[in-house]
């Protein structure tokens, strides 16, 4: 189904050749590999995916991804791909490392740096996408806080193809508190569609509830065609939810400092 998007798209732009080293056994001398890691852009914002990508010819199998560093960063890895969301700004390595050849003792490693500013992703609103209505699912919200900035990292049970994220919208009021919806998920078609992984997308809501005022405010979210409902209690120095639910739309942990 088309629909236009509304919330988190996946960002085109540059193709980031990321350098590979070669790593090998000690009875191997390290050398240059030729082949590179392919990265959807140079530099993002906070918020907005960063699409990875083996070389081409690599097998996906044994791939270890990782990210450094991982405090202000969720990876999510599927096979030959993996994305990654940053919430904090700065300067990060993204790495991936392989067996090479038929000896399971060699391996190759590519890694690059990614440069993430200090602004919050904002995405385009004119492209429409295909998107996959969410379904017999269960969304799990993770609060973070990067310096007094509340974060929903919103993660999926399901796993869908293309490096999927959420299409999401968030309404917030001092007097109504926050709502959330998660009608949809849409896909990313980089370099094929062969992989398939969980959705995953960073929620900002320091924007939204800067200037509220200590207390409980009420804390809905939409999902799969029910609605949960709880609270949010801000104090000068922590987050805390009230949430009763196990299933459907999950947040866990239910108290962060700010």
């Amino acid at each position: 189904m088309k629909q236009l998007l509304p919330a988190l798209l996946l960002a085109g732009g540059l193709i980031f050749w990321m350098a590979c080293n070669k790593s090998t056994s000690s009875q191997t001398p390290p050398n240059a590999s030729s082949l590179t890691l392919t990265l959807s852009d140079q530099s993002v914002k906070k918020g907005q995916p960063l699409m990875v990508s083996l070389p081409q010819g690599v097998s996906s199998s044994g791939v270890k991804w990782s990210v450094s560093p991982d405090s202000g960063a969720r990876l999510t890895a599927s096979a030959g791909s993996a994305s990654v969301l940053f919430f904090k700004a700065g300067r990060y390595k993204i790495s991936a490392n392989y067996a090479s050849g038929s000896d399971s003792a060699r391996r190759d490693s590519c890694y690059g740096t990614v440069v993430v500013a200090d602004t919050v992703y904002v995405p385009p609103m004119s492209p429409s996408f295909d998107t996959t209505a969410v379904d017999r699912d269960t969304l799990t919200l993770t609060p973070m806080s990067d310096t007094s900035d509340l974060i929903l990292v919103a993660q999926s049970s399901r796993r869908y193809g293309c490096l999927p994220y959420y299409i999401y919208s968030i309404s917030a009021g001092v007097n109504t508190g926050i709502s959330m919806q998660f009608p949809w998920v849409v896909s990313n078609h980089i370099n094929g569609c062969g992989d398939a992984g969980p959705a995953v997308s960073a929620l900002f809501l320091q924007n939204s509830i800067k200037d509220w005022p200590n207390g409980t405010y009420p804390f809905s979210a939409n999902y799969s065609g029910a609605t949960y409902s709880g609270s949010l209690t801000i104090t000068g120095s922590d987050y805390t939810f009230t949430w009763n639910y196990t299933t459907g739309v999950i947040i866990s942990p239910l108290h962060i400092k700010r």
